[in-house]
């Protein structure tokens, strides 16, 4: 692919996701140009691996911060941007996992079973005692009334299922 093909796949994919969502991020950008694979980018997104391979391999914070950056299109109205700003500024939900094999705490040291679930900090498997989760409801997915109400009557809420989620690791 020459010089010039690569730069008009990004611009078709920068200006695709403006007229889209109003902003764009770098990120948002490569994957779309297919110059970089979304299953590398969640977990890079929450500290799993340190940083993008073939992008930041140095892992110099500045340029990860770079790559994390929302850049907002000047024709949106103010109203619209501020609304945009704050879903953008709004951390992740916290993400639980279902165990599939037996594993330990990286803090206590507790053993994990299969069925049991952990959450994943900064690569390491806490259990939910140790990541203060302890006390959070396990909602099975399928259930959208039962969902929302929770998620509106609770302030510890995370995405999906448990309040945070479960996903099969």
């Amino acid at each position: 692919m020459t010089q010039q093909e690569v730069q008009d796949r990004i611009l078709q994919s920068a200006y695709a996701a403006l007229k889209r969502q109003g902003y764009i991020s770098p990120i948002e950008v490569l994957v779309a140009s297919r110059m970089l694979q979304q299953q590398h980018v969640e977990p890079w997104r929450r500290g799993r691996i340190p940083h993008l391979d073939n992008f930041s391999s140095n892992g110099d914070p500045a340029v990860e911060k770079l790559y994390l950056t929302n850049y907002l299109s000047a024709a949106i109205p103010e109203p619209k941007q501020k609304a945009i700003k704050e879903k953008l500024e709004k951390p992740e939900p916290p993400t639980v996992f279902d165990v599939i094999r037996p594993t330990e705490c990286s803090e206590c040291g507790i053993e994990i079973w299969k069925g049991g679930m952990i959450y994943l900090e900064q690569r390491k498997a806490l259990c939910l005692a140790c990541a203060r989760m302890n006390d959070l409801e396990y909602l099975p997915a399928g259930d959208t009334a039962l969902t929302r109400r929770a998620t509106k009557h609770s302030s510890r809420c995370g995405r999906g299922a448990l309040q945070p989620l479960a996903r099969t690791v």
